[in-house]
């Protein structure tokens, strides 16, 4: 789904927001939620990297917002 203004043109606003209308969690590419797997589908980097964001870094608590807020994908 892409999203366009009234004169067709993307703005950083209507990106932002097919972005996260877009993001899901991953049923395959998962240790615990799907959370990483789906940032990975959605960004192209590595799911291990977001893994080690937010378990070794200072997104755990992001991690479960995320799990609580973003829908499993189909």
């Amino acid at each position: 789904m892409v999203m366009e203004t009234h004169d067709g043109v993307l703005t950083k606003e209507t990106v932002k927001i097919q972005f996260i209308m877009q993001l899901t969690r991953s049923k395959t590419n998962k240790v615990i939620a799907g959370v990483c797997g789906g940032l990975e589908k959605s960004t192209g980097i590595n799911a291990w990297l977001f893994r080690l964001v937010f378990f070794f870094g200072s997104g755990f608590w992001i991690y479960i917002l995320m799990w609580a807020l973003i829908k499993e994908e189909q």
